[in-house]
């Protein structure tokens, strides 16, 4: 399954008035920076353990370490459940 099923089976998984919010917001980001990439974490380790919350992102940003390794992460967006809540963590890049 590639990233757009994964965020579209979660956001669908949701309830009302949830799903309607959170689709909202994935379209009016899409719209706003249509170029941005998306990110899907499902909150589970290599072990199918339950670590964090799902979380969608949009855009992405890369560290870079002082070692000379980098990571990409993702930035601008993130949407995480939080119990019956969902939260928006907007990010910058400085």
């Amino acid at each position: 399954m590639n990233t757009q099923e994964q965020i579209t089976e979660y956001i669908t998984s949701q309830p009302e008035p949830k799903y309607s919010d959170i689709q909202e917001l994935h379209r009016i980001i899409f719209e706003i920076i249509p170029e941005c990439k998306s990110g899907f974490l499902n909150g589970k380790n290599s072990e199918s353990k339950t670590v964090s919350n799902p979380n969608i992102g949009s855009g992405r940003h890369t560290i870079h370490y002082a070692g000379g390794k980098t990571r990409e992460i993702l930035s601008t967006w993130s949407q995480c459940e939080h119990n019956r809540n969902f939260c928006l963590y907007p990010q910058y890049q400085r």
